[in-house]
């Protein structure tokens, strides 16, 4: 037994480890046999160790945010003593800040203390995110809304009414003023998409621009708007397409997204050889019918012609060229290399990847491609734009067809422009 002093009866220790002992203090040991006997002084060896250093390892919290509690689960504290030897401790362990403790972001260290011993870590103190301003804010069940709080952007809920045979996506679905909101309309089997309009809070209409991919976008104004679209059932007006026609599913791609039209009189003419100037116009209404004020540079395309606007437009952006100087030829056949080169540049101006090819060894007369369109034709082929004829033949120089350039081109909006827009 040891005590300081012998008359304190509680500072008596039964051991033969004692605890709370420093350095450079002087300690005397004493033994008695009986309650009843006095206190005999021995004499005994006395070791006492102190920590030289404290080390910090385990899993603990290091990252928190602003108003989370300081949490010291994990930590282990290591004790390395004077004479060598190593402990794990957990009590009398103290930290600054203290555990428990609300961080701040000016919280960047935590300290703890053992034995006058120090070890310090590091820890990241960010500022949680607003509620309410964070795009992926969860949805809230039964509500129109999620809440605004004080200092949010302002967010509408857009009331979508749809009428036939389809389903609607909008995104985001709940927009900031100044977003660009995206309408997906996703008709039934036997539909098509009809009108699709946007009025606002004041009931005006809002503008809607189409996208290639068959997807609308519009901005969205300050307030609520209200999103209509109608699904209307497919029936094909061209007495030349039948049901049961190889294009036919191409046929009322291109015309129920407003990309062809007939030919007049009930028709589409399926096996009429497309034209250069049906071609520029194709590509001029996918790419939303923009309005281009630069001069026509071809003679024979008369201002004020059904084909001059997406002339003017597709020469202007380099998609096209002349057959000649000052010619355009515009009831000349495309050929189905012409039809490669010029879906080529059309989808490297809309910025969508044009590296890929293949070689063409499948197809003996490879020989025919003309030197300005193989890097196309390749293109065309490794996309699955451009087909062969026959197993061994892709016939280069031969004209394309109405019901060809519909597959073509529905093949096109689906596989290539849907990737660029997504």
């Amino acid at each position: 037994m040891t005590n300081t002093l012998p008359e304190n009866e509680d500072a008596w220790q039964e051991s033969d480890e004692f605890t709370n002992l420093t350095a450079g203090t002087a300690y005397y040991f004493f033994a008695k046999t009986a309650e009843t006997q006095n206190y005999n002084a021995g004499s005994a060896s006395c070791t006492v160790t102190t920590p030289e250093k404290i080390s910090l390892s385990g899993e603990y919290k290091t990252a928190y945010t602003a108003g989370e509690k300081l949490d010291l689960s994990g930590l282990t504290v290591t004790v390395t003593y004077n004479d060598g030897t190593t402990e794990t401790v957990s009590e009398n362990i103290t930290s600054t800040p203290a555990a428990g403790t609300e961080l701040t972001t000016d919280d960047t260290t935590v300290t703890i203390t053992y034995g006058g011993k120090d070890a310090t870590y590091s820890i990241t103190v960010t500022e949680p995110d607003e509620p309410g301003t964070d795009p992926d804010w969860p949805d809230w069940p039964d509500r129109p809304d999620r809440p605004n709080y004080p200092d949010d952007e302002p967010v509408y809920a857009p009331e979508v009414d749809v009428s036939g045979g389809g389903s609607v996506d909008v995104s985001p679905s709940r927009p900031e003023e100044g977003d660009t909101v995206i309408i997906t309309p996703e008709p039934d089997d036997g539909y098509v998409t009809g009108d699709v309009s946007v009025t606002d809070a004041d009931g005006d209409e809002v503008d809607v621009d189409r996208r290639p991919d068959g997807s609308y976008s519009f901005v969205q104004p300050k307030g609520e708007v209200e999103i209509s679209v109608s699904f209307v059932p497919v029936r094909l007006p061209f007495a030349d397409v039948s049901a049961g026609s190889w294009y036919y599913d191409a046929v009322e791609f291109v015309w129920s997204n407003g990309i062809m039209d007939g030919v007049g009189s009930g028709l589409f003419a399926p096996n009429q050889v497309l034209t250069r100037a049906m071609l520029v116009t194709v590509l001029w209404r996918i790419d939303g019918a923009p309005d281009v004020s630069a001069a026509l540079p071809f003679d024979d395309v008369a201002d004020g012609s059904w084909y001059a606007d997406a002339v003017r437009w597709a020469a202007s952006n380099g998609i096209v060229d002349g057959t000649g100087e000052t010619s355009f030829s515009p009831d000349d056949k495309i050929t189905r290399e012409q039809l490669a080169v010029i879906l080529w540049r059309y989808a490297g101006y809309k910025s969508c990847d044009t590296t890929g090819g293949v070689d063409l060894t499948d197809f003996a007369d490879r020989g025919s491609v003309s030197a300005y369109a193989l890097r196309a034709m390749r293109w065309a082929v490794a996309e699955g734009l451009v087909t062969g004829v026959t197993d061994d033949t892709i016939a280069p120089l031969a004209g394309t067809t109405r019901a060809e350039a519909a597959a073509v081109l529905q093949r096109f909006s689906e596989n290539i422009l849907t990737l660029q827009s997504a």
